[in-house]
């Protein structure tokens, strides 16, 4: 399976470096030259009165919209690493856009991949799910959305292991051993929740199609192991929308709701990883990144 990578401060090419972080520079500047003239303190009211979701979901569209083709390569790769971030914030932040903010920040951290490599940069390595786990807080978060996706790193996990024995190519017995240890972290936050994971799972598609299915909610025909990466975000994801986000009946007595809470507010930005990572492994095991295969 192909490493995941986050973006990394430049560790070659100075040269390029310097003239990326100067562009950027230069870009910001020209952004705020050209914005249209405001009344003095106006700008600053309406960037307070805008929601934690509206700063994100504006932030994350424009730069987007830089990231894709038409600009500059350099201000692509800028704007590629900034919306990744942000879209997870939209999902984090925003009422009814868990899913489209995780999948477009994959889609994001794919097009940031590629031109890493077209610059010649390196990225580092992501941590693993369970470290992620280890390090977020997700205790804020209903223990039945924590359960449900338990048994989906948990059927992931078996699923990987299983195409690992066969040796198909890019499974790993290392991969599966993290998303289960991500499904015992999730489950082990989960304040108390029925345990769903059943530790065997039907494989039976696997083993007839190892190398290439038909993925069914789209009927594309796609790598195995990709669609397994794809199932497994679209079942976390319907375990966030499906059910509600509030937190555990333990700690809600300090929460008014989906946008209130910090601690929730962070605990939905790590499981929003977690999906976007599925979704970025499944882009690079061959998985369609197009929208119409993804939110159709």
């Amino acid at each position: 399976m192909q490493t995941r990578s986050t973006p990394s401060l430049f560790r070659r090419k100075p040269f390029l470096r310097m003239i990326i972080s100067g562009l950027a520079a230069a870009l910001s500047v020209t952004l705020s030259a050209c914005s249209a003239p405001r009344l003095s303190g106006r700008a600053e009211s309406e960037h307070l009165q805008q929601s934690p979701c509206e700063q994100a979901y504006g932030s994350a569209t424009l730069n987007d919209t830089r990231a894709k083709a038409g600009h500059l390569v350099v201000m692509r790769y800028l704007s590629a690493a900034q919306a990744q971030r942000q879209w997870l914030l939209v999902a984090a932040n925003c009422s009814q856009r868990f899913a489209e903010g995780s999948i477009h920040s994959a889609q994001n951290a794919l097009i940031h991949q590629s031109l890493a490599n077209q610059l010649g940069q390196a990225l580092d390595k992501a941590d693993t799910e369970s470290s992620s786990l280890e390090q977020g807080d997700v205790a804020h978060i209903t223990g039945s959305i924590l359960a449900a996706m338990a048994l989906a790193e948990d059927r992931a996990g078996f699923a990987v292991e299983t195409m690992a024995s066969r040796h198909i190519p890019n499974a790993s017995i290392s991969t599966s051993d993290d998303y289960k240890a991500a499904a015992s972290r999730l489950m082990s936050a989960s304040s108390g929740a029925n345990d769903p994971r059943q530790k065997v799972y039907a494989v039976g598609t696997i083993l007839a199609h190892p190398a290439a299915v038909v993925d069914a909610p789209t009927g594309l025909r796609a790598p195995t192991l990709a669609a397994v990466e794809i199932d497994c975000a679209r079942e976390e994801i319907t375990a966030i929308n499906g059910a509600d986000t509030h937190t555990n009946a333990a700690t809600s007595s300090s929460s008014t709701g989906y946008n209130g809470s910090r601690e929730r507010e962070r605990g939905l930005l790590t499981l929003a990883t977690l999906v976007s990572g599925h979704a970025l492994t499944a882009f690079d095991e061959g998985y369609p990144s197009f929208d119409h295969a993804l939110f159709s």
